[in-house]
């Protein structure tokens, strides 16, 4: 059964989906914990090692298995610190692409990624004031990303939470997985070394 993973901006709704995903549809989710730039980048990644394998274990008895938050996400979040051909983002790719060669993390069958106005997302920051936000803009990396994911890359209006879901679900494809795409990893990398600040 397809692996999907939400995605979007920092306080666009991403787990309020999910969780209507979960209380409707029966998807089973796995979370995601904040990106601690001051973890080293090998727990990072045997955590997120964690959830992939987590994720496909539960694919084989839930119809959908949801990531609240993509596995590559602590490097989508480094790199956008870092300086094009910075020796440190050599250094943490290195780990996600030991394991995804080794099969122990991969990409989801398709990525939703939510989106809705400045002005909607501040205000949700602000029912959440005690959570912390940074303005990394993950948006240019997922239009970018999902030049090459091409159909399996659907962008999701995040007006209410039963809306969104169920746009997730009409959108469920069962086309063939490529979870271990080598080309789709060499992209991401490419990608996480430009020039341009994420």
């Amino acid at each position: 059964m397809p692996i999907i993973c939400v995605e979007g901006p920092r306080a666009v709704g991403k787990t309020t989906v999910c969780l209507e995903l979960q209380d409707v549809y029966g998807a089973y989710i796995i979370s995601n914990l904040p990106v601690d730039q001051n973890e080293d980048i090998w727990k990072q990644c045997d955590r997120q090692i964690e959830r992939w394998q987590l994720a496909e274990e539960k694919s084989k008895k839930f119809a959908v298995v949801v990531l609240d938050g993509d596995v590559f996400s602590p490097l989508i979040h480094l790199a956008s610190l870092q300086h094009e051909h910075d020796k440190n983002t050599y250094k943490q790719i290195e780990p996600f692409q030991y394991a995804f060669m080794d099969e122990k993390i991969g990409f989801a069958d398709q990525y939703f990624y939510l989106q809705a106005s400045e002005a909607t997302i501040q205000k949700r920051k602000l029912k959440k004031q005690k959570q912390h936000y940074n303005n990394i803009n993950y948006g240019y990396y997922y239009e970018n990303f999902s030049e090459m994911l091409a159909e399996k890359f659907h962008r999701i209006q995040a007006v209410h939470e039963k809306k969104s879901a169920r746009q997730v679900m009409h959108k469920l494809s069962t086309k063939p997985w490529e979870r271990y795409n080598r080309k789709i990893f060499q992209h991401m990398r490419t990608l996480l070394l430009q020039e341009n600040r994420l």
